[in-house]
């Protein structure tokens, strides 16, 4: 058996740049067996990230997996399951062992059941969580952390706030600071803090490494434009 920090450790050394996407695994237990283990460690296209059940503030990130190990209860993978469709979280896979597939095989959550071959859950983990590509001018943001220039494929990653900030102005052009700061940086609008001009600061940075044309601009101090 393998504690979950060891399993944070290599992941920290393993790094995330070579890797097509990151996804953050959610175990209901501190202790995960060896070979579920090496399973997830040993793929080459995914970076799993693995943390334990207790912080909700996880579920919402962009790509989660709920493992639930063979000591799972089937209510308690029922109440996690009410709690996530109640609350409307989206892309949320089950990774589940096979003897819950009758019970969960029809759920409205992305279930997959294991044993399972890597190269078939890599490829349809990566089908899953692949999302539209949104681009502006020769820039494309996809996987939710790539930024990509078309011409030759010159990359940039980006972190999980960076992205949702590149993903509004991709979209919208023009945003306010305060939605950023409250929706993006969940800030109440009586809190005074410079996290944004850091982001944007970091943002502007990995921009220029692909396009010198693409500028972030903020106007009057309120709202940010790209253009």
């Amino acid at each position: 058996m393998q504690h979950i920090s060891d399993w944070e450790h290599v992941c920290l050394e393993k790094g995330s740049e070579s890797f097509l996407m990151n996804i953050t695994v959610i175990v209901n237990d501190k202790i995960i067996n060896n070979d579920l283990s090496s399973f997830f460690l040993s793929n080459k296209k995914i970076n799993f990230k693995c943390h334990t059940m207790k912080k909700k503030s996880l579920y919402n990130k962009h790509n989660v997996i709920f493992l639930f190990l063979n000591t799972s209860k089937k209510k308690d993978i029922i109440n996690i399951s009410n709690d996530i469709q109640s609350s409307d979280y989206k892309n949320i896979t089950f990774f589940l062992p096979v003897k819950f597939k009758k019970e969960f095989m029809n759920s409205k959550i992305h279930c997959l059941f294991y044993p399972i071959t890597i190269y078939d859950f890599e490829n349809i983990l990566l089908t899953f969580y692949d999302k539209k590509i949104i681009s502006f001018k020769n820039l494309q943001l996809f996987n939710d952390n790539i930024l990509v220039r078309d011409q030759d494929k010159k990359r940039v990653y980006l972190t999980e706030i960076e992205s949702k900030i590149l993903n509004y102005l991709f979209v919208k052009k023009t945003i306010d600071k305060k939605t950023i700061n409250s929706k993006i940086l969940n800030q109440q609008p009586t809190v005074v803090s410079k996290s944004l001009e850091s982001h944007l600061y970091r943002l502007r940075k990995k921009i220029f490494a692909l396009d010198k044309k693409t500028k972030i601009i903020v106007k009057n101090d309120q709202t940010i434009t790209i253009r």
